[in-house]
């Protein structure tokens, strides 16, 4: 029996090595060795120049291994049985390898570090290989995540055969997984695939069904909801075809307010690189549906993938929605501050700087149709126009068009203005800073009086406006308390010094609301 041998990644205990100057051969009798911290037992160990031999068996746990194959942070206490015997001879290889469950799981963690159970019952891996001929199957069994039976060959020339079958009774499993961008989405329905593989090493092909059923989508942060979901993609060859693919959105909340629906139709090929066309179509699709938000949609859109190009083109019309903006955004948390669950670590960051696999190519327009409300903000008005996002490969996205007030009220200093004017011109290529046209005037006066705003969104200029003109002073008066200064007394003269300087106040009630709120008031006249 010779030293224990350390070495970062294996360790070797309690063997003995011997060395045949002849043939140049070594060779290892019956002894433990741990490798990357699991124990192994060697029956029989050796080595050439032409030609060596290994036989071990264990009852490794599989996380460690899992964590130095993947990259990923695998937990929990899954033990299983390894038997190996393997021959290898110049740059061929044979043998026979088998790893099966004997107890315990695994854990995989979301992005916030949460692990979450595999729940497995069932881990069956053999390998086996004589000269160019190569096996392998592989069967998985969960409580949570269904069943996977996979048989995959080689032969001399590098042809493919095998089969692929596997159940997923819930999409809800696949939630924690989910990427960073689709964080919250609720997943529902199965998933099924039954397929047969062929081809080659370099060029596989697949035949047969992969089918979605009973799909519902729901993002409640957004208010994105879709139900009754259904989809098939038929493999053949190189290429799939998508069929019978549909998706149900969320009723209303009256019969007379169906769901609507997305078609859509396409298909895929990888006979060089990847490419697809998909085709979609919005039936009066619900697409959001929210106590402060909805939103009906009709059109078409065309999905076109090329190499290193993901082309999107269509147009969209609103049958119906409404958004109330509330009187402010809910704060948020900034982009670099992460939530993580009690007892939990970090999963790394993402590389933000990444080139992206495919440049988008994006055309696409928006009419806002005719029956769209906004209210919010001291806003209530139904808004009409029509929007365009257009963004070249490697280039940041151009938005363009306009969106026109028709009609409806705005409140300002207390009162409910009718808008006259109110237009938002995106001419600059950013959704941010539009361009402000508004025009509100107080109705049921003698006096033509109101608020005109322009500018741009993010440095908007709020000024008084009278016609004929008249004075800060007479517009204020006429504006907040409905007749002219000189009818004024020295109360009301207070009330108008405080309006003037809520020319300069941002959001949130001016000092003239203020008071007549306090006052149990509406309006002044």
């Amino acid at each position: 029996a010779g030293p224990t041998r350390n070495i970062d990644w294996l360790q070797l205990r309690e063997g003995s090595l011997s060395w045949q100057p002849g043939s140049g051969r070594w060779s290892l009798g019956p002894s433990t060795l741990q490798l990357f911290g699991e124990p192994l037992q060697v029956q029989q160990a050796s080595y050439s120049a032409e030609a060596w031999q290994l036989r071990l068996h264990g009852q490794p746990q599989l996380a460690p291994w899992l964590r130095l194959a993947t990259g990923f942070d695998w937990t929990g206490g899954l033990r299983t049985r390894l038997e190996a015997d393997l021959q290898g001879q110049g740059s061929q290889l044979s043998g026979s390898a088998r790893l099966s469950r004997l107890e315990g799981d695994l854990s995989l963690p979301d992005d916030s570090g949460q692990a979450h159970a595999l729940e497995l019952r069932t881990l069956e891996l053999q390998a086996q290989r004589q000269g160019d001929v190569a096996q392998l199957k592989l069967q998985l069994a969960s409580q949570a995540h269904g069943e996977l039976q996979l048989q995959l060959g080689f032969d001399e020339t590098e042809q493919l055969s095998g089969t692929l079958q596997a159940r997923l009774p819930t999409l809800q499993a696949l939630e924690p997984w989910l990427p960073p961008s689709l964080s919250g989405l609720r997943l529902r329905g199965q998933a099924q695939a039954d397929l047969r593989l062929s081809g080659s090493r370099a060029l596989p092909q697949i035949h047969g069904p992969l089918r979605l059923q009973e799909l519902a989508l729901q993002h409640p942060a957004s208010g994105f909801a879709a139900q009754d979901g259904r989809l098939t993609l038929h493999f053949d060859g190189t290429q799939a075809r998508l069929l019978d693919a549909q998706l149900g959105g969320q009723p209303g909340g009256s019969p007379a307010e169906p769901g609507g629906q997305v078609l859509a139709a396409g298909q895929l090929s990888w006979q060089t690189e990847p490419q697809a066309d998909l085709q979609l179509q919005a039936q009066a699709w619900r697409v959001l549906q929210r106590y402060d938000r909805q939103l009906v949609l009709s059109g078409t859109a065309q999905l076109r993938l090329r190499p290193g190009l993901l082309g999107l083109q269509g147009g969209f019309t609103v049958d119906q929605g409404r958004f109330d903006l509330g009187r402010a955004d809910a704060p948020t948390l900034g982009e670099d501050v992460r939530v993580l669950r009690g007892g939990t670590t970090p999963m790394p960051p993402r590389n933000a700087n990444a080139p992206a696999a495919w440049q988008p190519q994006v055309d696409l327009r928006l009419d806002l149709g005719q029956r769209l409300t906004v209210r919010g903000r001291g806003l209530q008005t139904r808004a009409t126009g029509a929007l365009r996002v257009q963004q070249e490969p490697g280039k940041a996205a151009r938005w363009s068009g306009q969106i026109e007030s028709n009609g409806g009220r705005y409140r300002a200093y207390g009162q409910d203005l009718e808008i006259e004017t109110g237009v938002l011109s995106f001419d600059r290529g950013t959704l941010d800073n539009p361009r402000l046209d508004l025009l509100a005037v107080r109705p049921d006066l003698e006096q033509r009086v109101g608020v005109r705003v322009d500018g741009r969104a993010l440095q908007p200029r709020v000024r008084l406006y009278s016609e004929p003109v008249l004075s800060d002073t007479e517009v204020l008066s006429w504006l907040l308390l409905g007749r002219a200064p000189d009818e004024l007394g020295s109360s009301d003269a207070a009330l108008l010094q405080r309006a003037a300087l809520a020319l300069l106040s941002g959001e949130g009630e001016n000092p003239a609301s203020e008071l007549m709120g306090k006052l149990g008031l509406t309006e002044i006249s």
